[in-house]
């Protein structure tokens, strides 16, 4: 991972970490009526938990931010960041973003970003001291990897655009961060580890991280019915699904019915859904779900889906998830992420605490 991708975290206090939620596997089925998609779609297969800095704190207030910056907002030893320089960083957080700042975040906003800005001058400031290099291919390889994320060259020039972006001040800007990154490197990752014991600790310590929920396995029969549709079209897909649900009280089965009559994506595999625990589905269909015992039939539910008839055909309690090879490797990959993020932070420290940083906001 490019220590670029953290280092905003690192400097800046734009953002405030939250306390991600346990992991929780998510239901399967491509087409269940699911209110919200998750990563992990797969039975057991957990997040790695997040750093908790911040969470439950109360932000501090800051220094109020004037409406019309002065020519030159900082000076870093011997370097000046100029207010187009903050501007145009601010709009970059904002288009990366896609919206606004927040009402009332204005001076958080800007002096976040112009610590990072700071940061970045520092580090780039020391590389320069330790001679180390970048060379013009490195920063053509890197750009061109930027570009390849746009469909074609002109939605590229437009993102440049949107961010008040030359391509010269992308380039200026790629080459100091490749060098704030050699930094981090050098100083920093010689000093990051991480051992099985900690692995094993923070597992220990943190067992509500990494419990799934209560889940339940279900399949359903769709008929759909669109929340647009007329009423007489949606009274026809209702009577089709009491149709199909008397057939499954005569005894047909189930399984066949679903991959002859279900109307989404399920209705290959007999309608199974797989287990997901609450909140995965939408409320109707997951109360509804969540009531019925293990192979238990419903009477039909109506949802902005449509129809659906719903069998209950496993349920799995709350538990632990194992510490297996997979969540210790995501267990070690967050804590070197706090790691580094301590050992970053320290290191900008102290460069600006023997250099010279003149703020004049």
């Amino acid at each position: 991972m490019q220590y670029s991708q953290f280092l905003a975290i690192i400097v800046s206090t734009v953002l405030v970490c939250g306390c991600q939620e346990a992991p929780t596997p998510a239901a399967s089925g491509e087409d269940a009526p699911s209110s919200t998609k998750t990563a992990a779609n797969a039975q057991g297969k957990a997040q790695a938990p997040a750093s908790t800095a911040g969470a439950g704190q109360t932000t501090p207030p800051v220094k109020p931010v004037p409406a019309k910056l002065p020519n030159i907002v900082a000076r870093v030893n011997d370097e000046t960041i100029g207010n187009t320089d903050l501007e145009r960083a601010v709009q970059n957080v904002k288009a990366s973003a896609g919206q606004e700042l927040p009402a009332g975040e204005r001076d958080r906003v800007y002096r976040g970003v112009l610590d990072e800005l700071i940061a970045f001058h520092l580090l780039s400031q020391e590389g320069a001291s330790r001679k180390i290099a970048v060379t013009d291919q490195e920063v053509t390889k890197h750009i061109d990897r930027l570009q390849q994320q746009f469909p074609d060259e002109k939605a590229f020039t437009a993102a440049l655009k949107e961010r008040h972006l030359s391509l010269d001040d992308l380039e200026a800007d790629t080459r100091r961060q490749m060098v704030a990154d050699k930094v981090l490197r050098q100083e920093v990752d010689p000093k990051v580890t991480v051992g099985a014991q900690e692995v094993d600790a923070f597992y220990k310590e943190n067992p509500e991280r990494f419990r799934a929920p209560e889940r339940v396995r279900a399949s359903h029969i769709l008929i759909k019915a669109d929340a647009t549709a007329d009423e007489a079209s949606k009274k026809a897909a209702r009577a089709r699904a009491e149709g199909l649900r008397k057939q499954l009280e005569g005894g047909a089965d189930f399984t066949a019915l679903a991959r002859e009559h279900s109307q989404d994506g399920s209705a290959s595999s007999g309608g199974d859904l797989n287990y997901f625990p609450r909140g995965q589905m939408v409320k109707p269909f997951e109360d509804t779900a969540f009531a019925l015992k293990v192979g238990e039939l419903s009477d039909v539910v109506e949802t902005p889906f449509g129809y659906h008839i719903i069998k209950v055909t496993d349920r799995k309690a709350s538990e632990l998830m194992p510490l297996d090879d997979t969540l210790k490797g995501r267990i070690e990959q967050v804590l070197r992420m706090g790691r580094r993020r301590e050992l970053a932070v320290q290191l900008v420290q102290a460069l600006r605490a023997k250099g010279k940083v003149e703020v004049f906001i």
